[in-house]
C-alpha cells in the first residue's frame, strides 16, 4: 500500500516468493531439473548447482542445502531421479523416459539365471548353486517337508544370494585363491583412484577461492541487478557479489578458462567418486561372501543330512 515504507526480504525469500515455491523443497527440485537440463555430465552439474548458490554433500545420498541453511536435503530419499545414478541417466538424454516410467532411474542389476546342473561350476560357485537350489525346493515347501525358522529367513534372503553367485561368476571367482587376489587388485585400484581424488582435491582446495567467487558471481547475479533497482534487502548479496567480482578481477585468468577449468575438475572428481564407490562396494560384497559362506555349508549339510534320514526311513 502507499505510504507504508517496503518490507526488506532476504534474497533467498525473495527467489521463493517470485518463482511462487512455498517451500525449500520444491525450489530445489525445480534447481535440480534446471541443472540436469542444461548439465554435460555428473561434473557439470555439480559446476550448475554450486553455481545457483548450492553446498552439495557427497556421502550416500546426494545432499544440498542453499547457503544460509543449515541443513542439507537429501531429494532421492522421495524421488530416486534424484540420486546420483539417476541424475546421470538423465543427463545422458532419459529424464522424460524416467518420468514417464519406461526406463528406472537406476541401473537394474542382472537377471539372474534360474538354476541349471553344470558341470563347469566348481568351489564358491557351485555351492551358490547347490544352496539356491535348496532355498528354492524350500520356498516351495517340497524339500525339505517343514521349514525351519532360519531357512525361513535364508529363503528371504534367496535374491542377494543370486546377485552375489552373479558377482562370483562374472569376476570368475570360483576358490578363496581366487577371492584372495580378486580382493588385492580391488583394494590397488580403489588405492590408485584415492590418490587421484587427492591430487585433484589438492588442487580444486588450490583454488577453491576463485571457485567459490564464480559460483558467487553466477548465483548473485540477480541480487545485484535487484540491488541497482532499488530493491531493499539485497545489501549483503550484492557486497558478496562485488568481492567475488573483485577477486575474478584480480586473479588474472579469463573467466571464460577459469570456468572451463574448474568444470573439468568437478567432472573428473564426480567419476572418480563413483569409480570409489563402485570398487568399495566390490570390497565389501566380497566379505558379505566370505562371511556368508560357513553358514551356507552348515545349512546344506543339515538339510542333506535331514533327507538321508527321511529316505532311510522310507526304505525301511
Amino acid at each position: 500500500m502507499e505510504g507504508q515504507p517496503t518490507q526488506a526480504v532476504s534474497y533467498i525469500e525473495w527467489l521463493r516468493q517470485s518463482k511462487g515455491q512455498p517451500t525449500f523443497r520444491t525450489m530445489l527440485e525445480a534447481d535440480l531439473r534446471t541443472a540436469i537440463e542444461g548439465a554435460n555430465d555428473l561434473g557439470h552439474f555439480f559446476m550448475l548447482m554450486e553455481h545457483m548458490g548450492y553446498e552439495i554433500y557427497h556421502g550416500n545420498r546426494l545432499g544440498f542445502r542453499l547457503r544460509g541453511q543449515d541443513r542439507f536435503m537429501y531429494p532421492e530419499r522421495k524421488n530416486p531421479l534424484f540420486s546420483e545414478d539417476g541424475i546421470r541417466a538423465a543427463i545422458q538424454g532419459n529424464l522424460e523416459a524416467i518420468e514417464a516410467g519406461l526406463r528406472p532411474a537406476t541401473v537394474r542389476r542382472p537377471a539372474y539365471r534360474p538354476y541349471q546342473k553344470h558341470p563347469k561350476y566348481t568351489g564358491l560357485l557351485a555351492l551358490y548353486v547347490h544352496y539356491l537350489y535348496v532355498l528354492g525346493k524350500v520356498g516351495q515347501q517340497q524339500h525339505p517337508p517343514r521349514m525351519t525358522p532360519q531357512l525361513r529367513q535364508e529363503v528371504m534372503k534367496a535374491e542377494r544370494y543370486r546377485f552375489q553367485f552373479a558377482f562370483l561368476r562374472e569376476n570368475d571367482i570360483a576358490t578363496q585363491e581366487d577371492m584372495t587376489a580378486f580382493q588385492s587388485r580391488t583394494e590397488e585400484t580403489l588405492a590408485s583412484l584415492t590418490k587421484q581424488r587427492t591430487i585433484l582435491s589438492v588442487r580444486k582446495k588450490k583454488r577453491r577461492k576463485l571457485y567459490d567467487a564464480l559460483a558467487d558471481v553466477e548465483a548473485l547475479a540477480q541480487a545485484r541487478q535487484l540491488y541497482e533497482e532499488g530493491l531493499s534487502g539485497m545489501e549483503t548479496e550484492f557486497a558478496r557479489y562485488m568481492d567475488a567480482v573483485a577477486v575474478l578481477d584480480q586473479c588474472g585468468i579469463p573467466r571464460e578458462r577459469l570456468t572451463a577449468e574448474k568444470a573439468d575438475i568437478y567432472r573428473q572428481l564426480a567419476e572418480l567418486n563413483h569409480q570409489i564407490r563402485a570398487e568399495r562396494k566390490k570390497l565389501a560384497l566380497c566379505r558379505e561372501i566370505c562371511s556368508h559362506l560357513p553358514r551356507m555349508e552348515q545349512k546344506i549339510n543339515q538339510v542333506e543330512t535331514k533327507e538321508m534320514i527321511r529316505d532311510d526311513r522310507r526304505r525301511r
